[in-house]
């Protein structure tokens, strides 16, 4: 096998522990930075920044729902066990949890790119809330390139699984060491339907005449 499956597990566990921790520092940045955006006097203008507000609010969504999400994925298999969220390990399914992490990596990109465009319009040097903000930009960044990487690790284990005759429907991310719940069907064609010609052929026999004693055949001269 061309990729070592205990060294995709591994590189996935610490990934989605790198995706927790910063979006835990993602949180308390943005939330600081959304704290320290009030309104501005400057050279007789006020800047309420409403547009920044929006930016670092819909990020500080994206981090609650990452908050939940993130840590449930990555420890499916301990709350399965003790009964907590067990439905969680639905998602825990090979193809369920790329797309969660798949979506949920989109969501981070959407944030980051909002909060940098913001803050290249509405933020002065020297400013200190600006700087926050900046901060803030640069976390979220971060995030997205370990639930980016996350998803590619994702996808392999995903590559594995289905040239591995697997089902990526029903196989566990976190326990894919040659124990790949087997594909329906995996030869792609009907399912094989066992069957007799006749019954002499289910009894052994192998001609047309001998497969029913019942049946008498007429035979050639006879009247």
């Amino acid at each position: 096998m061309g990729l070592n499956t205990s060294t995709l597990k591994l590189t996935r566990f610490y990934l989605y522990i790198a995706a927790i921790v910063l979006t835990v520092v993602t949180f308390i940045v943005d939330a600081v930075a959304l704290a320290s955006l009030k309104t501005y006097y400057y050279g007789g203008y006020s800047f309420g920044f409403s547009t920044l507000r929006g930016a670092a609010g819909f990020t500080m969504f994206v981090c609650i729902v990452a908050l939940f999400l993130t840590p449930s994925l990555a420890f499916g298999n301990v709350l399965a066990r003790t009964g907590a969220l067990g439905f969680i390990e639905i998602l825990n399914r090979v193809l369920y949890e790329v797309i969660a992490v798949s979506v949920l990596g989109l969501f981070w990109f959407i944030a980051a790119c909002v909060m940098a465009s913001y803050a290249d319009v509405e933020c002065f040097d020297g400013w200190s809330m600006c700087g926050k903000f900046k901060a803030a930009t640069a976390f979220t960044w971060l995030t997205f390139g370990a639930v980016l990487a996350l998803s590619i690790v994702l996808g392999l284990m995903l590559h594995v699984v289905r040239t591995s005759n697997g089902s990526i429907k029903d196989t566990l991310s976190y326990n894919i060491d040659g124990e790949y719940a087997p594909r329906a069907n995996a030869a792609g064609g009907a399912a094989a339907v066992e069957s007799h010609p006749y019954p002499g052929a289910a009894a052994g026999g192998n001609s047309y005449y001998n497969s029913s004693p019942a049946v008498n055949m007429p035979v050639p001269g006879d009247k």
